[in-house]
């Protein structure tokens, strides 16, 4: 019976910080998606979100390209 109450108890405490925790996740994402920051701007303008991305693509584009080309600038190797 002491198991029982134990595990109940245990339950109850498990349910309220799972509760705490979902309302400050849900506090902080409304925060996000209502707020003029950079995750709020991210999250709700698809045009920079797009511009961002091409961006990091034309810089992995040009970073590649480059290490095509100057291998050594990036990797040096020595054996002795």
């Amino acid at each position: 019976m002491r198991n029982l109450q134990r595990s109940s108890a245990n339950l109850a405490a498990l349910t309220e910080d799972t509760r705490q925790t979902t309302a400050r996740v849900n506090a902080i994402l409304a925060k996000v998606n209502s707020g003029p920051g950079t995750l709020g701007m991210l999250m709700n303008d698809s045009g920079l979100c797009n511009d961002l991305r091409v961006r990091a693509v034309g810089r992995l584009d040009s970073l590649t390209a480059d290490l095509k080309k100057n291998p050594r600038k990036y990797i040096n190797r020595e054996i002795f």
